[in-house]
């Protein structure tokens, strides 16, 4: 066991921070800009959290949309193992925006930083450690998806490992309770990770029961158990409140859309520099698991030295890696095993799914390649330790790797410039939070979840928004969607109608925000006619203008009177 001094941890700290901006660039100079979709929904779960901690702590579980549902803040990823990450930040800002990208650039860094001092642990030198946290946190399987908060909260994984290989080495309770602690944590991060990882450490641990102290392990393992119960208990009970009244399952078919396949395994991110376009043949989103020819080679290397003479704890630790690849890489496939669109087996989720009911929640289960992606790092790791350079080498293949897995400068089209918090935001958000606490309110034109054909005005950026006032919102945008919301926006196009205020009137709703600019002209003037014939059941009550053309970039207010 090595434990590194300040002066290693700083400078650890400062090589994942800039291979973190270099990596990823430029997201670091875009820090007061959000898009659309599943990066406005993680920067409202962001927002959420942290006010709810700050302000009311009972609200938590009942985020401000799909109003007047309740317990809305878990029917998606709440994520937050990794919205703690900025709450220190949150003291000197409310700006969502600012505490999102600072959390997803923190989740590159820790990822890096962690699983460096998991290689320490294990007993790499400096450089062969350093080259293994950046072999996870900047691994092509990690950054698939770079929009998705969730699946970039990595960072607690590789203290999972370093406690639990500790406790199997040495059991104690503290090892015990730290590793339950680090499990919740790497849960309430990623949920898709956590269920994974329930099946995948016991199963990878198994080479170290094979031990004197296998009894200890056992017995000390289940205060382990019991401490991730007791964080993970109110995420299980506020998880079925919220999607229990739903029956909310995935379909058979959304898991297979959704599944990796064999020759995802050789498909790297469109992005990629090196990889993209050579694979693009292969690539099947969201599944792109090709993780990079440098770790990939090493990782063999470390396998094909297991028979040499090293010591039977690292040997342990070695199988333990190469059951959790294989084990990952198997759930990724999903339901069926599958290559070029041929079913070849069934795969083993398809037991998970079929007799473990939490399971039947799952869609991706490509996500589980980030296992892959981990065991893989460290098994790289492992190969450059004892070659005759350690630095040399390191640096090398820390070099070659960067250089394959490269998908900066990402690109940022004008499209995704939907919110800059550094610019003045619509006056009408400020008018709203005047307005009494509770108020519910509903922002037209609302549009199917899945339409980004105008991303200014997708419910998703309407909850950014929301993030100004926090006045409930009959939108909203998650993995699960309730009855209700599915009227309003099927009615939503034929606003002001009766059919339409029905629905709006069913929710609670007081004002309507019609925002002119998602209107055409003949949209606009049919609407606003419409409105003053309706006048016993709406009528306008502000009106605010954004910029030089009166006619089209006005926010309106409405309200639903009582009769």
């Amino acid at each position: 066991m090595t434990r590194p001094s300040a002066k290693e941890w700083s400078a650890a700290l400062a090589l994942f921070t800039l291979l973190t901006v270099a990596m990823t660039w430029p997201f670091a100079a875009r820090l007061r800009i959000i898009d659309a979709g599943d990066s406005a929904y993680f920067t409202w779960a962001v927002g959420w959290q942290i006010h709810a901690i700050k302000t009311d702590p009972a609200s938590l579980p009942h985020g401000n949309f799909y109003a007047p549902s309740r317990f809305t803040f878990f029917m998606d990823e709440p994520v937050l193992g990794t919205g703690l990450l900025v709450l220190p930040l949150s003291w000197l800002t409310d700006d969502a925006i600012l505490l999102f990208n600072v959390a997803r650039l923190l989740t590159w860094v820790l990822t890096g930083l962690f699983t460096w001092r998991l290689a320490r642990d294990l007993g790499l030198a400096g450089p062969a450690a350093l080259a293994t946290g950046a072999f996870f946190a900047f691994s092509p399987i990690r950054v698939d998806q770079v929009s998705h908060l969730s699946t970039l909260g990595t960072q607690w994984i590789p203290l999972v490992y370093l406690f639990a290989r500790r406790f199997c080495l040495e059991p104690t309770v503290m090892d015990a309770v730290r590793t339950g602690l680090f499990f919740a944590l790497s849960f309430l991060a990623c949920g898709y990770h956590g269920l994974f990882f329930a099946i995948l450490l016991p199963l990878s641990l198994l080479p170290f029961l094979a031990t004197p102290r296998f009894g200890q392990i056992v017995w000390k393992g289940l205060v382990a158990v019991g401490a991730a119960a007791f964080f993970l208990y109110p995420l299980y009970a506020l998880s079925r409140e919220a999607l229990g009244p739903l029956g909310f399952a995935r379909s058979g078919a959304d898991t297979l859309k959704y599944a990796a396949s064999l020759e995802t395994f050789l498909a790297a991110n469109r992005w990629n520099r090196a990889w993209g376009g050579l694979t693009e043949n292969l690539r099947g989103d969201p599944s792109n698991l090709f993780p990079g020819l440098v770790v990939v080679l090493l990782a063999g290397l470390a396998l094909a030295r297991i028979h040499g003479r090293i010591p039977a704890a690292a040997r342990r630790f070695v199988v333990t890696l190469a059951v959790l690849g294989f084990a990952a890489a198997l759930l990724a496939l999903g339901p069926e095993i599958r290559w070029r669109g041929a079913v070849l087996s069934p795969g083993p989720f398809a037991l998970l799914r079929d007799h473990v009911p939490v399971f039947s929640n799952i869609r991706a289960t490509g996500r589980a390649g980030i296992f892959v992606a981990f065991a893989l790092a460290l098994l790289a790791g492992a190969a450059l330790q004892p070659v005759r350079r350690p630095a040399a080498a390191s640096g090398l293949a820390l070099v070659l790797f960067l250089l394959e897995a490269r998908i900066a400068p990402i690109p940022t089209p004008s499209w995704t410039n939907v919110i800059d918090s550094s610019r003045p935001a619509p006056r009408v958000y400020a008018w709203l939070q005047e307005q009494p606490k509770g108020t519910i309110v509903a922002e037209l034109p609302a549009r199917p979840a899945g339409d980004f054909g105008r991303p200014a005005f997708h419910d998703s950026i309407y909850m950014v928004w929301s993030t100004l006032h926090w006045q409930p919102l009959v939108n909203g945008f998650a993995g699960a969607e309730t009855p209700l919301v599915q009227r309003f926006r099927a009615t939503a196009p034929s606003f002001p109608e009766p059919e339409a205020l029905d629905v709006l009137k069913e929710a609670g709703t007081r004002y309507v925000v019609v925002h002119l600019r998602g209107y055409g002209p003949n949209q606009r003037e049919r609407l606003e006619a419409r409105v003053a014939e309706m006048g016993g059941r709406i009528r306008e009550v502000a009106r605010f203008v954004n910029g030089d053309r009166a006619e089209v970039d006005t926010d309106v207010v409405y309200e639903l009177l009582a009769g």
